[in-house]
């Protein structure tokens, strides 16, 4: 089903070159499909970190001249990522699905608290999404390089182009297109069960999220389709959770209250 929301490349285009800051302001009001290929691509394709690194705050198998190292440098400082045996990094190696969990839900937590002290973000070129395109990227593996990469990346794209909302905004996180909220099959003991429940009760995922973990799933390696599917509802969320939910035409909040009592009045017309 990721494929259909991703194909929109005139769109992606189109709303790249508009300014990231104005992109994100008008989330709300563009469609699905068009939220999907214009997040999915951003996710994968940005570059809004600093070229280089500084050796002394990378791992030792991680170059400060590799084209990673930036963003392994921040979510490594941000405690996105870890190093698996206390000393290398590993870029290489596949994100399995619990993985994804953990770092989007440490990730959307501090994007939500304001904690996230982003760098300078800039459109994505016509020349670079004419590439993808043509790419199989959606079916490849996603590695630990890539990964650390669309983390940083996207973050720095909400962080510059979500405003924070005043302490007087009303009806939070209340939009009514989101769904209703998957059930979680995943064992409370589980350790990925927390971060899990979290992205859910967030409205960060949905059922149809390739994140929403079963026992099979857990280990299983990462797809760049998925990653990028995962990444478009977890901005979805954090943009709901930080826009008000303001009027409908008839100057009411369009809560569900509202949307039956108008139901009710075109049914008597």
């Amino acid at each position: 089903m990721i494929d259909s929301h991703l194909l929109d490349v005139k769109s992606t285009k189109q709303s790249t070159k508009k300014g990231t800051k104005q992109n994100t302001k008008q989330s709300k009001h563009i469609g699905r499909g068009s939220l999907f290929s214009l997040l999915g691509m951003l996710a994968l394709l940005s570059t809004g970190l600093p070229l280089s690194a500084r050796a002394g705050q990378l791992p030792p198998d991680v170059r400060p001249t590799h084209w990673a190292a930036p963003f392994v440098e921040e979510t490594l400082a941000n405690h996105l990522l870890s190093l698996p045996d206390g000393k290398e990094f590993h870029g290489e190696a596949k994100v399995t699905h619990v993985q994804a969990v953990f770092a989007l839900a440490k990730l959307a937590q501090k994007l939500e608290a304001g904690e996230w002290k982003p760098h300078a973000s800039r459109p994505v070129s016509d020349k670079v999404l004419d590439a993808v395109v043509e790419s199989d990227w959606r079916t490849q593996k996603v590695t630990r390089y890539e990964f650390a990469k669309v983390l940083a990346s996207i973050a720095n794209y909400v962080a510059n182009g979500l405003p924070r909302p005043a302490a007087s905004a009303k009806d939070l996180g209340k939009s009514t297109v989101l769904g209703p909220k998957p059930t979680i099959t995943l064992d409370k003991s589980n350790p990925a069960y927390a971060p899990l429940a979290y992205l859910v009760e967030a409205h960060m995922l949905t059922k149809e999220s390739p994140l929403l973990l079963t026992d099979k799933l857990i280990n299983k390696p990462l797809l760049g389709g998925e990653l990028s599917h995962a990444v478009t509802e977890m901005v979805i969320g954090i943009t709901n959770r930080a826009t008000e939910l303001g009027k409908d035409e008839n100057g009411e909040t369009p809560d569900i209250t509202s949307i039956n009592r108008k139901k009710a009045k075109d049914q008597k017309k």
